[in-house]
């Protein structure tokens, strides 16, 4: 009776041990290149945030309320058809629940194709301030001006966000630190690093935008190139965890004897037991797989304090240096024209109001 578990087990394990070397290996060893610092996530206490800032970053236009109710019916529709199929009455309803995970790992994916998009932006935010700097003269407020009407629409709320604190008195830091928070992007991040070292100087900061704009490009490129690399194997993942899963039920739908043993309590806790097998495997490699692509930049506080290991400005420009002698002679008329097939997706709304406080998250040294 038992033995299409046994060999659901033995088949699951098979295959995602030989993911695992084929695709989870490789970009999580040596070879995986890093985007940013090895600093640890700022740890949010409010697990409710968290998921309406999943939703937003996401793009689904959804209320908490809304995701909860969706995911109940999810998991209503998986449990009745487990239980039409097998009769399995305690395992219908432990697997309620999943119909919240299988939501929440189809939003992380959304969001993690919506940072790519967002990253892209950055670039061409950069480039926008320092030919607005050149157009316009050495003013930070007109430069985040000329973001905010000719930048890329994915992020010119974050702009007008950054824009008033900045020319707030005494400094809005809270709001700053909202949108560094809310979008945790490395390139966000180090524009915003880039003028709050040059401020006090600002006729360096048009030549420090035309280098960072390439160390965001670069990076940018990197995470894309990680994520189409991860795509395929993440959905290979998939198909090797259904399998087992599909095999078994199709297997006591059409034979009785295998329905009225897995119907029994024996035979529920040997699906339980399979089944969470089965729902830890792909969750963990699943989670494994996403880290080796996700952008994930330090969490910083602005001006200051930040999680982990910050980015180091004057270190970047000078590798940059080391490695093209010459680079700091490059002049603004220098800077080439943005590739228009480059051109990140618009469609993406700003952010929305949250009540959030520093206080919410713990920064580490």
């Amino acid at each position: 009776m038992a033995i299409n578990l046994i060999l659901s087990i033995a088949i699951t394990a098979g295959l995602y041990f030989l993911y695992s070397r084929l695709v989870n290996r490789p970009l999580l060893g040596g070879e995986r290149q890093t985007l940013a610092g090895d600093g640890k996530e700022g740890k949010r206490t409010a697990y409710f945030e968290r998921l309406e800032m999943l939703l937003y970053q996401a793009h689904a236009p959804l209320s908490v309320a809304e995701f909860l109710g969706i995911s109940l019916v999810i998991g209503l529709i998986i449990g009745a058809g487990i239980y039409f199929a097998m009769g399995a009455g305690l395992v219908a309803i432990l697997l309620v629940p999943v119909g919240g995970l299988v939501y929440y790992l189809w939003l992380q994916a959304r969001r993690e194709t919506s940072a790519l998009l967002y990253e892209n932006a950055q670039v061409q935010v950069a480039y926008v301030l320092a030919g607005a700097f050149r157009s316009e003269g050495l003013n930070l407020d007109k430069a985040i001006q000329q973001v905010l009407i000719n930048g890329p629409e994915i992020a010119r709320e974050d702009w007008q966000t950054i824009r008033a604190a900045l020319a707030s008195q005494p400094m809005d830091y809270a709001a700053i630190n909202q949108v560094l928070n809310y979008r945790n992007s490395p390139g966000l991040s180090k524009i915003i690093e880039a003028i709050r070292v040059n401020r006090e100087q600002i006729k360096h900061l048009p030549a420090a935008l035309i280098k960072l704009r390439a160390v965001i490009n670069r990076e940018t490129a990197t995470a894309r190139e990680n994520a189409s690399g991860l795509r395929s194997g993440k959905r290979r993942l998939l198909y090797m965890t259904a399998f087992p899963v599909v095999a078994v039920v199709m297997l006591t739908l059409f034979n009785q004897g295998l329905r009225d043993f897995y119907s029994s309590f024996i035979g529920q806790i040997l699906l339980i037991i399979v089944f969470g097998f089965i729902l830890v495997i792909y969750n963990w490699a699943s989670s494994r797989a996403a880290s080796a692509s996700r952008v994930r930049p330090y969490i910083v506080t602005f001006p200051e304090g930040r999680t982990g290991k910050a980015f180091d400005f004057a270190e970047t420009i000078a590798a940059m240096e080391e490695e093209s002698p010459g680079l700091g002679n490059v002049m603004l008329e220098d800077l080439p024209e943005p590739d228009p097939e480059a051109q990140p997706d618009t469609s993406m709304p700003g952010p929305p109001t949250l009540d959030v406080s520093l206080d919410d998250f713990e920064v580490g040294d």
